[in-house]
């Protein structure tokens, strides 16, 4: 026996366009064909993974040689490390400084909204009036209370959820009409 709940609902007039993830994902790297695709992209990984590790392997080599003291290195010269030893110290007071920064701009965030919430007040009114609005449109929909709370599993077809915007433009259309 169907229910008058049981219905099917066009998309609202808010949902333009509807598209599935195989429109919108294009992965020709592991998808099937487009072998000089994938071949042009994995030499261009190759060159990357190398420009990105070589001066990491180079720094890490010299460093080490330099701090352990042994033998030649590929860059040894002593303004160099002059200069790598300047570089991290600025970059280590970077580092420090904008921890401070953010630090205080979070402090100062939490304290602003504790101030804000401490001058909120509710309006038990408005609020009990804009739940009888959702319950009615929930019940529009779903039928009374009691029927939906008898049954385990209620099927929501297509758009028949209940949307934010339509929750809004409710409130908002009987408020402005203060409920008449």
């Amino acid at each position: 026996m169907e229910s008058k709940y049981n219905r099917t609902v066009a998309a609202p007039s808010y949902v333009k366009k509807e598209s599935n993830e195989d429109a919108v994902t294009v992965d020709w790297f592991f998808g099937k064909g487009h072998i000089g695709t994938k071949i042009w992209q994995a030499i261009l990984m190759v060159i990357g993974v190398f420009f990105a590790a070589l001066p990491i392997y180079i720094t890490v080599k010299t460093m080490l040689a330099t701090y352990m003291k042994k033998g030649e290195t590929v860059w040894s010269y002593r303004e160099g490390f002059k200069m790598w030893q300047d570089a991290t110290h600025f970059f280590f007071q970077m580092l420090i400084f904008f921890v401070v920064i953010f630090l205080v701009l979070y402090i100062i965030n939490v304290l602003r909204a504790r101030h804000e919430r401490k001058g909120l007040t509710v309006d038990a009114e408005r609020v009990a009036y804009r739940m009888s609005l959702a319950e009615e449109m929930y019940d529009s929909k779903y039928g009374p209370r009691a029927f939906r709370m008898q049954r385990q599993n209620i099927r929501v077809a297509g758009y028949d959820d209940v949307e934010t915007y339509e929750l809004r433009d409710r409130i908002k259309y009987f408020e402005m009409t203060d409920g008449e």
